[in-house]
């Protein structure tokens, strides 16, 4: 939820993927509903900045598989969006080697659900960046206090003219 406009400009994913594969690219979009909404900007990012983060290793009774932890960074053209809520949706994450991959789940504050719509899942990790909108747009009472100085000014050069 943004408290105030913003322009955004990138996101960032926690991803899990096959020991030894890395994330290639996240394919994403900006929408204003968590389902069907209307898409106000997307893409798929295919230059990503991964920051490996750490190796998962579990033990199963059938084996042990391990899974490399990423951070990945992608850009996204600069939007400019007011204040209010919106959904990130990623619609895929491809990797190097066309492995398997995952989103992290972080039990964070952001709900999640899984691409049907009806089952919701923990929080996932990720982080939208942005800048915040630093346009201001005057008040109507100074808007008010301007014309009346203008009015007033007006008024002075008037009165020495006449003289």
């Amino acid at each position: 939820m943004l408290s105030s406009n913003a322009t955004i400009t990138g996101g960032t994913l926690g991803l899990w993927v096959n020991q030894g594969d890395t994330p290639a690219s996240v394919t994403w979009q900006i929408t204003n509903n968590e389902f069907d909404g209307s898409p106000l900007a997307g893409g798929t990012a295919t230059s990503l900045a991964n920051t490996y983060e750490s190796l998962f290793t579990i033990e199963t009774p059938f084996g042990s598989y391990s899974q490399d932890i990423y951070d990945s960074a992608f850009s996204m053209s600069g939007l400019p969006l007011s204040a209010g809520t919106y959904w990130l949706e990623i619609d895929g994450v491809a990797t190097e080697d066309g492995g398997n991959n995952y989103w992290d789940e972080s039990e964070g504050r952001s709900t999640a659900y899984i691409s049907d719509g009806n089952e919701e899942v923990p929080s996932e990790t990720f982080q939208i960046l942005g800048e915040p909108d630093t346009t201001v747009t005057p008040e109507p009472t100074s808007f008010l206090l301007l014309g009346s100085g203008l009015a007033g000014f007006a008024g002075l050069i008037r009165r020495r003219l006449k003289v």
